[in-house]
C-alpha cells in the first residue's frame, strides 16, 4: 500500500481513520477523524492553503477513484480541480470537482470520480488545486511535480472506499480485456453502462449506447 505521507505538502500524521473517502469532521480544525461503518485505517491528511484531504490507501483496479477535499470556509474559491494520471502516462487529465458534502454537514467539500477506464495497477497519481475568483491557485493537495501515489491493487486490503453520502464506485469489470488492448497499442472500445434516457449519470460511458451523459447529470441523446 502506498504512503499517503510520500507526497509533497503540509502533511500531519492524523489518528487512525475510518472509510469515508476522507470526509473530515472538521475542516477548520484540521481533525483528522473521518467516518465510515465502525471501519479503521491509518490516513493521514495532506494540503496546502485551503485545500484539506485524506488520499484513500487504495482502490481496485478499473474501478473509480472517489477524490474528496474539503476547502477551508473562509476561503475565497471559484473553482476546485482535480488532475490525475494512469500508469505510463505523461500528461495528467483534468476533471472539474463537484460541489458537495452539505447533507453531511461538511461545507465546502468537493468530490470528484476518475473514471474506472484509467485505473490500472500499479498506481495512479494526481493532484487537485483550488483556484480563487482571479484564476490563481490558493490551495493545493499534492502538485504535478511530487503527486498523491494511490496504490491500485487487484485484491482489497480495505473496504470500499467512497464519496460522502454516496455508494461505492463503479468497475468496469474485467481488467484483462482492456489491458490487453492497450498494450497491444489498439484502443480499446469503451464499456457501456446500463443508465437509460433520464437517468443519473457521471460520464458518458454511464449510459447506454446512442446516450451521452449531459451537462445535468442525466442521459441525452447523443446527436
Amino acid at each position: 500500500m502506498t504512503d499517503a505521507s510520500a507526497v509533497a505538502g503540509d502533511a500531519s500524521a492524523g489518528p487512525a481513520a475510518s472509510l469515508d473517502a476522507g470526509v473530515v469532521q472538521s475542516a477548520e480544525l484540521g481533525d483528522a477523524s473521518v467516518r465510515a461503518a465502525d471501519v479503521e485505517f491509518p490516513m493521514r491528511q495532506i494540503g496546502q492553503g485551503t485545500v484539506i484531504h485524506f488520499p484513500i490507501p487504495e482502490q481496485l483496479a478499473r474501478t473509480q477513484v472517489p477524490v474528496f477535499v474539503q476547502i477551508r470556509s473562509t476561503a475565497p474559491t471559484d473553482h476546485v480541480t482535480l488532475f490525475y494520471r494512469s500508469v505510463g502516462a505523461r500528461t495528467y487529465n483534468q476533471l472539474r470537482m463537484n460541489p458537495m458534502g452539505q447533507a453531511q454537514r461538511l461545507p465546502s467539500g468537493y468530490g470528484a470520480m476518475i473514471p474506472c477506464e484509467d485505473i490500472f495497477p500499479p498506481r495512479l497519481e494526481y493532484y487537485v488545486e483550488a483556484y480563487d475568483s482571479s484564476g490563481s491557485a490558493n490551495g493545493t493537495a499534492g502538485s504535478a511535480e511530487a503527486p498523491v501515489q494511490l496504490a491500485i491493487v487487484q485484491r482489497r486490503s480495505f473496504p470500499a472506499p467512497a464519496l460522502p453520502g454516496e455508494a461505492a464506485p463503479r468497475t468496469c469489470g474485467a481488467l484483462t480485456v482492456a489491458a490487453t488492448a492497450r498494450d497491444s497499442g489498439v484502443a480499446a472500445e469503451p464499456e457501456r453502462g446500463t443508465a437509460d434516457l433520464g437517468e443519473p449519470c457521471r460520464v458518458t460511458n454511464d449510459c447506454h449506447r446512442g446516450l451521452r451523459c449531459g451537462t445535468n447529470g442525466l442521459c441525452i441523446v447523443d446527436r
